[in-house]
Order: C-alpha cells, then sequence, then structure tokens
C-alpha cells in the first residue's frame, strides 16, 4: 500500500521520458537530402551526401543552422533545428 501512495504523492517528482534517440537513417537523411544536398551533393563542397560525408561535418552543419545562416534565406524551422541538435546530442548515428 505504501507504494501505491508514493505514486500519487504530488510531492514526488515524475521521472522523465527518456529523448527519443535521432539516427541519421530514420531522421536526418531526408531532411539533409531536402533542405541541404542542392548545394551540397555530390562534387560540391563541404559534400553532406551518405552518412560518412554528414557524420563527418555534423558539427559545423550544426552550428550553422543553429545560427540560422543555413540553409541560406531558407532557414530550418525551429523542429529541424531541434531534430539537428538532438541528433549531436544523441551522438550523430
Amino acid at each position: 500500500m505504501e507504494d501505491v501512495m508514493a505514486d500519487n504523492d504530488p510531492m514526488v517528482e515524475p521521472t522523465p521520458e527518456p529523448a527519443p534517440v535521432v539516427n541519421y537513417a530514420d531522421d536526418m537523411e531526408s531532411l539533409i537530402e531536402f533542405r541541404c544536398l542542392a548545394c551540397h551533393g555530390n562534387g560540391t563542397s563541404p559534400n553532406l551526401v551518405g552518412f560518412a560525408n554528414a557524420k563527418a561535418k555534423a558539427g559545423r552543419m550544426n552550428a550553422r543552422v543553429q545560427a540560422g545562416t543555413m540553409p541560406p534565406g531558407n532557414p530550418l524551422s525551429a523542429e529541424e533545428q531541434a531534430l539537428f541538435q538532438a541528433w549531436i546530442d544523441g551522438g550523430v548515428r
């Protein structure tokens, strides 16, 4: 009975939900393809095609996305910026 009471105690902080894991294949690949590859595709510098290239440049990409300088003239939405940040925070998988 004591455990039931603790669950209903307004003084007990609920355990936060873990943040969802963001990964390249499920979350970032389509965003990068849609928003970045027109200028940063094959044959351009920096080349962001594929996971290896995107991972190598993830920190630089995120800094520019968060600053609102990339893509120029059409920055990412707050939701897209948050997705980039979550990808970085999750270890660029």
